[in-house]
């Protein structure tokens, strides 16, 4: 299989450049900062989120196949591992746990002195079944054992060369690392809207807008202060002087109940640390 289509590569990212599109596009990445910022940057420009579901052997550079795989282009190179990012409305990964849980509900429920509080729920999962994936692979290649001439038998005799080169710990620091992405076409969607307001409220709140967390460690405790001060965050420092994305949009202007279950989280989160944990057994033998 062909991963690499020169038409189609590049190897530093440029924010500005078009990421989604009705073909499904193939990028090359140097580093894997820029590969994560990419995936980060085509969630925002296509309104989708993505989570992972697989993962193998990624960003481990200790691990080394025995058996390399040579492309066109004549450069070999071995594919290290790989990570698959499936659409956050995707396949409901759960439904046993799920199943178990109402079970035991259920049973609990019907046992003397037990009530449980329910809530209203008119539907129970919010995933749509939607096939949308994103595949990374983690790719090392080997510019010095290039083919001269692309042929089978040439191909059989570079691979077995760069095999034993392998096995005898030799070259292996000549390797370049880098990364192949093949992103979804806004078509592969299914089962949801990936434009208008409807896709805006299924977004998750953006990484960056992090003066949520960052507030509420400094003693804010209202979540409408927070809101207000995130706003300003978003006008000044994510989007200064340029086009401010629309109100609807929950990545960058998150409701207050996305605000009140982060500061939750990281109080939750706080109480279980293990800086918070050695606070209390320091407290204890100071009052002994």
């Amino acid at each position: 299989m062909n991963l690499i289509d020169d038409s189609e590569t590049e190897h530093k990212f440029n924010k500005d450049q078009e990421m989604v599109s009705e073909k499904s596009l193939v990028k090359k990445f140097a580093s894997l900062d820029e590969a994560m910022y990419a995936i980060n940057v085509f969630e925002e420009s296509s309104k989708t989120n993505f989570i992972v579901i697989e993962k193998k052997n990624f960003g481990n550079k200790d691990f080394w196949p025995c058996i390399p795989i040579t492309e066109f282009t004549g450069v070999p190179h071995v594919i290290v591992g790989g990570k698959v990012f499936n659409c956050h409305l995707g396949k409901d990964m759960s439904l046993t746990k799920k199943r178990k849980y109402v079970e035991q509900r259920d049973k609990n429920q019907g046992e003397d002195h037990v009530f449980i509080k329910r809530r209203q729920c008119l539907q129970n999962t919010k995933k749509m079944d939607c096939p949308a994936k994103i595949f990374v692979y983690h790719l090392i290649s080997f510019p010095g054992f290039q083919l001269e001439k692309d042929s089978t038998r040439n191909r059989k005799v570079t691979a077995q060369t760069l095999k034993n080169s392998f096995e005898q710990n030799i070259d292996k620091d000549k390797g370049i690392h880098s990364y192949m992405i093949k992103f979804p076409k806004l078509s592969d969607h299914k089962n949801h809207a990936t434009s208008g307001e409807l896709a805006n409220i299924r977004e998750k709140v953006d990484p960056r807008v992090n003066k949520i967390v960052e507030l509420y460690r400094s003693g804010v405790r209202k979540a409408s202060e927070i809101k207000r001060h995130t706003d300003t965050y978003v006008r000044h420092e994510l989007f200064p002087g340029g086009d401010l994305p629309e109100d609807s949009r929950r990545r960058f202007y998150p409701t207050q109940k996305d605000i009140s279950n982060l500061m939750s989280k990281d109080r939750y989160e706080g109480k279980n640390s293990v800086l918070d944990q050695q606070n209390v057994v320091d407290l204890v033998s100071n009052w002994q």
